[in-house]
């Protein structure tokens, strides 16, 4: 099927992650200091040491916590589903508040999911510190989403999907390795294509094997600059962007402020960024790939499906939060993409 056909199957993407509530929190460098953690990354902690966290901020009168139902590859599904496709979201939440509200939330936004509530850890979590800089910083505590396996892969949607869009984090416990290796054997036998995202540079330099295979198998790949050099080795863009492609057929790397490089269906573009004044880039790479996912979608070519994403990009990092509280298809009909 040609990505300009109307589509004849139920969804248009099939994503699979982990569901995490986002606790989202604007701090000073000074309190952001107090944290520990090195600014830019995701790292993960218990429950117990997460808890600590919120607590402490609990405790300040000027620290605003704002929540939502996030995750890498919830957010790219979300923004589809604001953009008017018809999405579904493969992911695990526990017997819990925050995993009622977490699914609630999704039904709300148009994303259909499969799998119920589960006994035992509690739903994922994850703490994200906003600093002056826009810069993001994750602690989170993946829960109940840590045992998210091959069980939990539903293989009609997967039959029922014109794409399945798979999140590199899912590479970092064995039973996720399985539900992703599951998930593309199904996709491969249904015709469905498989779309790929880095996530991390943790996940590339630590399971750097499992995700090699996986873009093997890949129909498209999802990466930033950082993740694309450190996967590679090659510390030039381009030169990266070519070495993934020596192991798929189209890919796409992501450059902050930059905008992206990116190569679909035979053509390699360089797209500028759209300015904006940066407030939370929370999400700014998983907006781009919906937005790629949209002109891929309705058949435009490599620069138009870019030039979307730098668009839904800049949209979401001039707000806090992961998730655009606009009309993002009158935001892509107004810029004429």
């Amino acid at each position: 099927m040609s990505q300009s056909e109307v589509s004849q199957r139920k969804y248009r993407v099939y994503g699979i992650g982990n569901a995490i509530m986002d606790y989202q929190v604007k701090i000073s460098e000074e309190k952001f200091e107090t944290f520990g953690t090195k600014k830019g990354s995701m790292r993960l902690v218990d429950a117990d040491v997460l808890n600590s966290f919120l607590l402490s901020l609990s405790d300040d009168s000027e620290a605003q916590i704002v929540r939502s139902s996030g995750g890498s590859g919830a957010n790219t599904i979300i923004a589809l589903a604001q953009l008017g496709h018809s999405v579904a979201y493969g992911c695990l939440v526990g017997a819990d508040e925050v995993g009622e509200s977490y699914l609630s939330e999704l039904k709300k936004l148009n994303v259909d999911t499969f799998n119920p509530p589960y006994e035992g850890d509690p739903t994922g979590r994850s703490l994200v510190l906003i600093t002056p800089d826009a810069e993001r910083t994750m602690n989170t505590c993946l829960g109940i989403t840590s045992i998210f396996g091959p069980e939990h892969v539903n293989e009609q949607a997967i039959k029922d999907s014109d794409w399945i869009y798979l999140e590199g984090y899912l590479f970092a416990s064995e039973t996720g390795q399985q539900a992703v290796k599951k998930a593309i054997q199904i996709a491969k036998e249904s015709g469905t294509k498989i779309a790929l995202t880095f996530s991390d540079g943790f996940i590339v330099e630590v399971f750097k094997d499992y995700l090699s295979d996986a873009i093997a198998a890949s129909d498209l790949v999802f990466a930033n600059r950082d993740e694309a050099i450190r996967f590679t080795g090659i510390d030039d863009v381009a030169n990266s962007l070519e070495e993934i492609l020596t192991m798929t057929s189209n890919a796409v790397v992501t450059l902050s402020d930059k905008g992206a490089i990116a190569h679909y269906n035979g053509e390699t573009v360089l797209v500028d960024t759209f300015l904006v004044k940066a407030v939370d880039d929370t999400g700014a790479g998983d907006a781009f790939a919906a937005g790629f996912f949209d002109g891929v979608i309705h058949g435009k070519n490599a620069e138009k499906s870019a030039r979307t994403g730098c668009l839904l990009a800049s949209k979401v990092v001039s707000q806090l939060g992961a998730r655009y509280a606009g009309d993002l298809k009158k935001v892509v009909k107004e810029a004429s993409l």
